[in-house]
Protein backbone atom coordinates (compact mmCIF):
# COMPACT_ATOMS: atom_id res chain seq x y z
CA UNK A 1 0.00 0.00 0.00
CA UNK A 2 1.05 3.55 -0.60
CA UNK A 3 2.38 6.19 1.78
CA UNK A 4 1.03 9.36 1.72
CA UNK A 5 1.66 12.58 3.06
CA UNK A 6 -1.63 14.53 2.62
CA UNK A 7 -2.84 18.34 3.85
CA UNK A 8 -5.56 20.48 4.53
CA UNK A 9 -5.69 24.25 4.38
CA UNK A 10 -8.63 24.66 2.61
CA UNK A 11 -10.52 25.34 6.28
CA UNK A 12 -10.29 27.48 9.04
CA UNK A 13 -8.36 24.27 10.33
CA UNK A 14 -5.58 23.45 8.73
CA UNK A 15 -3.97 19.70 9.07
CA UNK A 16 -0.83 17.16 7.87
CA UNK A 17 -0.77 13.38 8.26
CA UNK A 18 0.96 10.45 6.70
CA UNK A 19 -1.46 7.45 5.85
CA UNK A 20 -0.75 4.01 4.94
CA UNK A 21 -2.39 0.60 4.70
CA UNK A 22 -5.86 2.28 5.36
CA UNK A 23 -4.83 4.32 8.45
CA UNK A 24 -3.47 7.50 9.75
CA UNK A 25 -0.02 6.82 10.92
CA UNK A 26 0.39 10.18 12.51
CA UNK A 27 -1.32 13.82 12.20
CA UNK A 28 -0.89 17.23 13.24
CA UNK A 29 -3.59 19.60 13.20
CA UNK A 30 -3.76 23.58 13.58
CA UNK A 31 -6.94 25.12 14.72
CA UNK A 32 -5.19 28.98 14.41
CA UNK A 33 -7.14 30.36 11.62
CA UNK A 34 -4.68 32.31 9.39
CA UNK A 35 -1.96 31.08 10.50
CA UNK A 36 -1.19 28.09 8.17
CA UNK A 37 1.64 29.52 6.10
CA UNK A 38 3.95 29.62 8.92
CA UNK A 39 2.66 26.56 10.46
CA UNK A 40 2.28 24.00 7.64
CA UNK A 41 6.45 23.35 6.68
CA UNK A 42 7.34 23.21 10.26
CA UNK A 43 4.33 20.85 10.31
CA UNK A 44 5.28 18.96 7.64
CA UNK A 45 8.92 18.66 9.04
CA UNK A 46 8.20 17.09 12.25
CA UNK A 47 5.40 14.73 11.27
CA UNK A 48 8.44 12.88 9.83
CA UNK A 49 10.87 13.55 12.25
CA UNK A 50 8.48 12.11 14.70
CA UNK A 51 7.94 8.73 12.76
CA UNK A 52 11.78 8.70 11.32
CA UNK A 53 10.07 8.69 8.05
CA UNK A 54 12.36 10.07 5.13
CA UNK A 55 10.62 12.33 2.23
CA UNK A 56 11.80 9.84 -0.85
CA UNK A 57 10.04 6.94 1.17
CA UNK A 58 6.17 9.03 0.48
CA UNK A 59 4.64 7.48 -3.06
CA UNK A 60 2.47 10.86 -3.50
CA UNK A 61 1.49 14.07 -1.96
CA UNK A 62 -2.16 14.88 -1.76
CA UNK A 63 -4.07 17.53 -0.30
CA UNK A 64 -7.64 19.40 -0.30
CA UNK A 65 -7.60 21.85 -3.73
CA UNK A 66 -10.98 23.83 -2.86
CA UNK A 67 -13.30 25.37 -2.48
CA UNK A 68 -12.36 27.08 0.48
CA UNK A 69 -9.47 29.61 1.89
CA UNK A 70 -8.40 31.83 -1.14
CA UNK A 71 -4.77 32.25 0.57
CA UNK A 72 -5.14 28.93 2.63
CA UNK A 73 -5.52 27.05 -1.01
CA UNK A 74 -2.67 29.34 -2.52
CA UNK A 75 -0.73 28.02 0.90
CA UNK A 76 -1.39 24.14 0.01
CA UNK A 77 -1.44 24.46 -3.73
CA UNK A 78 2.55 25.81 -3.72
CA UNK A 79 3.63 23.60 -1.49
CA UNK A 80 2.23 20.64 -2.43
CA UNK A 81 3.71 21.25 -6.28
CA UNK A 82 7.05 22.13 -4.47
CA UNK A 83 7.08 18.83 -3.20
CA UNK A 84 5.99 17.13 -5.70
CA UNK A 85 8.51 18.76 -8.18
CA UNK A 86 11.73 18.22 -6.30
CA UNK A 87 10.80 14.59 -5.09
CA UNK A 88 9.31 13.77 -8.23
CA UNK A 89 5.85 12.07 -6.76
CA UNK A 90 2.40 12.04 -8.31
CA UNK A 91 0.25 14.64 -7.18
CA UNK A 92 -3.49 14.21 -5.61
CA UNK A 93 -6.49 16.93 -5.02
CA UNK A 94 -9.37 16.51 -3.68
CA UNK A 95 -12.53 19.08 -3.68
CA UNK A 96 -13.72 20.33 0.13
CA UNK A 97 -17.18 19.54 -1.09
CA UNK A 98 -16.28 15.95 -2.57
CA UNK A 99 -14.44 15.41 1.00
CA UNK A 100 -17.73 17.02 2.86
CA UNK A 101 -19.67 13.95 1.18
CA UNK A 102 -17.49 11.07 2.30
CA UNK A 103 -18.11 11.83 5.57
CA UNK A 104 -21.61 10.34 5.53
CA UNK A 105 -23.56 7.46 4.36
CA UNK A 106 -26.99 8.89 2.50
CA UNK A 107 -29.61 7.17 2.62
CA UNK A 108 -31.95 6.40 -0.44
CA UNK A 109 -34.39 8.91 0.38
CA UNK A 110 -31.86 11.35 1.36
CA UNK A 111 -29.95 14.15 -0.30
CA UNK A 112 -27.02 15.84 0.99
CA UNK A 113 -25.95 19.02 0.31
CA UNK A 114 -22.26 19.99 1.31
CA UNK A 115 -21.80 24.25 1.53
CA UNK A 116 -18.25 26.62 2.51
CA UNK A 117 -19.51 30.16 3.51
CA UNK A 118 -18.85 32.84 0.51
CA UNK A 119 -19.83 35.77 1.88
CA UNK A 120 -22.92 36.98 1.68
CA UNK A 121 -25.52 35.17 0.39
CA UNK A 122 -23.48 33.18 -1.56
CA UNK A 123 -21.84 29.59 -0.91
CA UNK A 124 -19.84 27.52 -2.78
CA UNK A 125 -22.05 24.22 -3.40
CA UNK A 126 -22.96 21.22 -4.47
CA UNK A 127 -25.44 18.23 -3.65
CA UNK A 128 -25.22 14.46 -3.65
CA UNK A 129 -27.90 11.66 -4.08
CA UNK A 130 -27.69 8.68 -1.98
CA UNK A 131 -25.11 7.34 -4.60
CA UNK A 132 -22.96 10.26 -4.43
CA UNK A 133 -23.62 11.46 -7.52
CA UNK A 134 -24.12 15.40 -8.22
CA UNK A 135 -27.27 16.56 -8.14
CA UNK A 136 -26.03 19.77 -8.04
CA UNK A 137 -22.35 20.29 -9.59
CA UNK A 138 -19.82 22.45 -7.06
CA UNK A 139 -20.48 26.14 -7.90
CA UNK A 140 -20.55 29.42 -6.26
CA UNK A 141 -24.34 30.01 -5.61
CA UNK A 142 -25.65 32.94 -4.73
CA UNK A 143 -28.92 31.49 -2.52
CA UNK A 144 -32.14 31.76 -4.25
CA UNK A 145 -35.97 30.08 -4.29
CA UNK A 146 -34.67 27.71 -7.15
CA UNK A 147 -31.64 26.05 -5.51
CA UNK A 148 -34.04 22.88 -4.36
CA UNK A 149 -36.21 22.47 -8.06
CA UNK A 150 -35.26 19.30 -8.62
CA UNK A 151 -36.48 17.94 -4.95
CA UNK A 152 -39.70 15.75 -5.11
CA UNK A 153 -40.32 16.41 -1.32
CA UNK A 154 -39.85 12.63 -0.93
CA UNK A 155 -36.16 13.13 -0.04
CA UNK A 156 -34.92 14.40 3.78
CA UNK A 157 -32.22 17.37 3.04
CA UNK A 158 -28.88 17.23 4.65
CA UNK A 159 -26.75 19.53 5.40
CA UNK A 160 -23.11 19.61 6.22
CA UNK A 161 -20.19 22.38 5.98
CA UNK A 162 -19.94 26.11 7.30
CA UNK A 163 -22.65 27.10 4.66
CA UNK A 164 -25.05 24.84 6.33
CA UNK A 165 -26.72 27.66 8.90
CA UNK A 166 -27.10 30.38 5.98
CA UNK A 167 -28.95 28.18 3.75
CA UNK A 168 -31.05 26.63 6.60
CA UNK A 169 -31.99 30.08 7.57
CA UNK A 170 -32.77 30.59 3.90
CA UNK A 171 -35.41 27.87 3.49
CA UNK A 172 -36.76 27.88 7.12
CA UNK A 173 -40.08 26.06 5.88
CA UNK A 174 -38.07 23.12 4.30
CA UNK A 175 -36.97 21.62 7.80
CA UNK A 176 -33.24 21.06 6.91
CA UNK A 177 -31.32 18.76 9.14
CA UNK A 178 -27.36 19.64 9.85
CA UNK A 179 -25.19 17.26 9.95
CA UNK A 180 -22.11 17.88 12.51
CA UNK A 181 -18.53 16.27 12.71
CA UNK A 182 -15.54 17.07 14.12
CA UNK A 183 -12.17 18.27 11.81
CA UNK A 184 -10.69 14.92 12.61
CA UNK A 185 -13.34 13.34 10.32
CA UNK A 186 -12.41 15.28 8.25
CA UNK A 187 -8.51 14.58 7.82
CA UNK A 188 -9.70 11.05 8.30
CA UNK A 189 -11.82 11.00 4.79
CA UNK A 190 -9.22 13.19 3.29
CA UNK A 191 -6.76 10.26 3.75
CA UNK A 192 -8.98 7.58 2.68
CA UNK A 193 -9.89 9.38 -0.17
CA UNK A 194 -6.30 10.01 -1.34
CA UNK A 195 -5.82 6.69 -0.98
CA UNK A 196 -8.44 5.46 -3.03
CA UNK A 197 -7.11 8.14 -5.53
CA UNK A 198 -3.53 6.87 -5.98
CA UNK A 199 -4.62 3.39 -6.22
CA UNK A 200 -6.85 4.75 -9.44
CA UNK A 201 -4.09 6.65 -10.22
CA UNK A 202 -6.21 9.98 -10.57
CA UNK A 203 -2.97 12.25 -10.08
CA UNK A 204 -2.76 16.00 -11.78
CA UNK A 205 -0.59 17.64 -13.55
CA UNK A 206 1.45 19.21 -11.43
CA UNK A 207 2.71 22.26 -14.36
CA UNK A 208 -0.92 23.34 -14.89
CA UNK A 209 -3.16 22.47 -11.68
CA UNK A 210 -4.68 25.50 -10.13
CA UNK A 211 -6.07 26.03 -7.22
CA UNK A 212 -10.47 25.23 -7.23
CA UNK A 213 -11.45 28.77 -6.29
CA UNK A 214 -15.16 28.36 -8.09
CA UNK A 215 -15.13 32.16 -9.20
CA UNK A 216 -12.71 34.89 -9.83
CA UNK A 217 -10.39 36.34 -7.19
CA UNK A 218 -9.76 40.20 -7.29
CA UNK A 219 -6.99 41.64 -7.67
CA UNK A 220 -5.91 45.59 -7.01
CA UNK A 221 -3.96 46.66 -9.20
CA UNK A 222 -0.71 48.47 -8.15
CA UNK A 223 -0.41 51.88 -9.43
CA UNK A 224 2.34 52.44 -12.05
CA UNK A 225 3.03 56.20 -10.74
Amino acid sequence: MPLLLCLDTSNENAAVCLHKDGKIIAQKINATPREHAKWLHIAMQELLQNTNGKWQEIDAFAFVNGPGSYTGLRIGLSSIKGLCFALQKPLIALNTLDVFANLFTIQQNEMLVTSIDARRSEVFIAIYNYKKEYLLKPQAFILNENLFHFNDNKHNILCVGNGTKKIIDFFPSLHLQEQLFNYEQFVITMAKMSEQYYLQKQFCDVNTLESFYLKETFINPISSK
